[in-house]
Order: C-alpha cells, then structure tokens, then sequence
C-alpha cells in the first residue's frame, strides 16, 4: 500500500489527499512496520529457543493456542505505538519531499519528544537488542555444531538423520537471519533520522536527508521474494512453473540429492532383515542338530 501512494504523490510531486489520509497512511506505515519488526523478533525467539534448547521448548512454541497469543500481543503491541498520534501524543506529519507521511520527529513538544523517545527505544532499539542476542547465540551453536555434520559418514544411521535434519533448520534459520538483515538495513535509516531529531540536531535533516529513509523504508518489501527465489529451492522450483520466471531455471542449482535418508533407512531395514534371516537359519540348524 504505502509504495504505490508514495509512487503517485511523487509523480504529482506534493500529497494530494487531504490532512486525515495523511495521518491514515502514516498510522498504516507505522503499524506495519512495527508489527514486521516484532513478528520477526518473535520468530528469532522461537528459532533460538529451537536450536538451543530443542527439546525443552519446541512444543510449546509451536502450539496453536500460543502462536494465537503471540499473534495477539504483536497487533497490540504495534497498536500502542502507532494509536496516540490520534490523541495528541506525537502526531502524523508530511515528510522529506511531502509526498508521504510519517510520525513527527521535527517537532520540539515535549508530549511529542517523549513519545518519539519511547517509541526508539521499545518500538527498535528493543526488538533489534533481542534479533541480535537471538542470531549472535544461533551462529554460535551452529559453529560448535560443524564438526558433528562434517563427520556424517562416520556416524550411526540414526545420528545421520539428526544430523541432516539439523542441517534443513540451518538453512532455515540462515533464510530467516538474511530477512531481518535486509527488514534493519530498510528502516534503520529511520531510526537514525528519529536519533538525530531527539538529540537536537534538527538542522541536519534537510529534505533530501528525510527522503532517503522513506525509499529503504518503502521497498523493503520487494527484498523477501527475492531472498526467496534465490535461497530456497522449493520455492524457486514452483516459481519456474510460470513463463514469466523461466530465467531462474539459469541460477537454479542442481538438487541436492534427498534420498540420503531413504538410502540409509533402506540399507538399515536390509541389514536387520538379513540378521534376521540369519538369526532364523541359526536357530533351524540348532534345532535339527538337537534331534
């Protein structure tokens, strides 16, 4: 939504749609973006708490009534900071070449000051704090873990199960880490135009200053499918399906070969059915030696 608006106010070059849509798309960027933000800070929660501590506290993450709560408290969390410009506390405001709208960091009231504070703090600095924690503390289990996925063809079948199923989480968790990567580079630029504002150096943000973080702000969206088409194999492989995607068949690597766990399944269930066969002819040849 906010992309296409931006586009067109851009093309007229001035906002053209009144004080209250103003204030409207401002709300809608805010709130998205907050619940963006804390939706993959609990993702990063739930990611850790699974690499780390697997056994302990995947199930319960991962049941639907929990998810329900957790979907619950990131609406209304990203509500608390995007609802009080409508009361007074902080407002909406045009922004950089007034061709869009976002909370008002210029203003020197202090009602607006302390509301921009709290929403840098709790709102980015706290959900970025803990995205960092998270994925410093996965990378570093995963590291201590090379060793062990490095030594497949020397471990038990059912360690090499573990192992490769450990290693899909990896590429899971690594997808997801570039996401956030990506979702902080698009909208730390505001942050920084909010920092720069509260500590007195309003002068700083010429026009051309403000516009800057509204273009990696607003495109930010554009960056998933793309991390996607080129990390995921599933994806891509559904994705060449359509004409218009048959270029990806050129950066689409070869399939890694999945029938490792069947082949080890396989070769585990041929052994035990010739030990047991075996086991079989034993005990035939002890019987008849006994009569």
């Amino acid at each position: 939504m906010g992309f296409p608006i931006k586009t067109l106010a851009a093309f007229n070059q001035f906002w053209g749609w009144g004080k209250r849509a103003c204030e409207l798309y401002g709300f809608a960027g805010g709130f998205l973006g907050f619940v963006s933000l804390t939706t993959l800070t609990f993702i990063a929660l739930d990611r850790y708490l699974a690499v780390i501590h697997p056994f302990e506290n995947q199930p319960r993450l991962q049941s639907g009534h929990r998810v329900s709560k957790f979907l619950l408290f990131i609406w209304l969390w990203a509500l608390t900071w995007s609802i009080p410009p409508f009361f007074g506390y902080g407002s909406y405001r045009l922004e950089g070449f007034h061709t869009s709208c976002t909370f008002d960091y210029l203003s020197t009231d202090v009602l607006n000051v302390l509301f921009n504070a709290g929403m840098y703090i709790f709102a980015f600095l706290l959900p970025f704090g803990l995205l960092t924690f998270c994925y410093y503390g996965i990378v570093h289990k995963l590291q201590t873990n090379k060793r062990s996925l490095r030594s497949l063809s020397s471990q038990r079948t059912m360690d090499r199960l573990r192992a490769i199923r450990r290693h899909q989480e990896i590429r899971v968790v690594r997808i997801s880490a570039i996401l956030v990567l990506l979702y902080l580079m698009a909208w730390c630029p505001y942050a920084m135009i909010c920092l720069l504002a509260l500590i007195g150096k309003r002068s700083h943000l010429t026009p051309v200053v403000a516009e800057l973080p509204v273009v990696f702000a607003k495109t930010s969206p554009v960056y998933n499918p793309i991390v996607y088409a080129l990390m995921h194999e599933n994806f891509r492989t559904e994705l060449i399906k359509y004409p218009a995607f048959k270029w990806l068949c050129f950066c689409l690597p070869k399939k890694r070969s999945v029938s490792v766990g069947t082949t080890v399944l396989l070769t585990s269930s041929q052994q035990a059915s010739s030990s047991t066969s075996t086991t079989q002819e034993l005990l035939v040849n002890r019987r008849s030696e006994q009569f």
